[in-house]
């Protein structure tokens, strides 16, 4: 296991994330240490597993809770996640890579906390718009999508609808995006604004 990455050196609770399959057998777990009253407040989903009803809300007498086990959730993509709900900005990355903010959509979704990223992910999704072009275009529809951006979904879009003559749904890569509803994948780039606003 590799060294607890303190996110909030005050933190009472530590995540235990699973890292790549590519990992030393020694370096297979990444934990972080945290606030579960910062994780609360930025997603619901944190808030209601770590309310006193459920096990994981229990604290032991040292006021601290168990470790909370997260084998499914990318473990970079989670620190990333983290380091913006303890607004630690300067440990950001400038133009985080695709795979990256892919999973943080992903977690965003998964957790209901899209909101605390609604600025850096503006930023990061202007880094990318230029310099995008086939599957990678696919991936920052479903980013934009996910973060409610919806005046770049909707160029995005154009941009695939010009460049995709089939159905959006055989992309490879969109097509397997569950949170990607089947209106995103047969709308033009008209309508897509239209969704995104409605989101938020």
């Amino acid at each position: 296991m590799g060294p607890t990455i303190e996110i909030d050196r005050s933190g009472d609770l530590t995540l235990v994330l699973s890292k790549s399959p590519d990992s030393s057998a020694e370096e297979k777990k990444q934990t972080l240490l945290v606030s579960s009253k910062v994780l609360s407040l930025a997603s619901p989903v944190f808030a209601a597993m770590l309310s006193p009803r459920f096990r994981e809300g229990q604290r032991s007498d040292s006021g601290t809770l168990d470790p909370l086990s997260l084998p499914d959730d990318d473990a970079v993509a989670m620190t990333t996640l983290c380091r913006v709900f303890h607004f630690r900005y300067d440990e950001l990355p400038v133009k985080p890579g695709l795979e990256l903010l892919k999973n943080l959509a992903v977690l965003c979704d998964k957790y209901d906390c899209v909101a605390p990223l609604r600025f850096v992910s503006e930023s990061w999704l202007v880094a990318w718009e230029t310099a995008a072009s086939g599957e990678d275009l696919e991936i920052l529809l479903f980013v934009s999508f996910v973060f409610g951006r919806a005046e770049r979904l909707a160029k995005l879009s154009g941009r695939i609808v010009r460049e995709f003559s089939g159905n959006l749904k055989h992309l490879d890569t969109l097509g397997s995006f569950d949170a990607v509803p089947e209106l995103l994948l047969r709308m033009s780039a008209r309508s897509a604004i239209l969704l995104a606003e409605s989101r938020h």
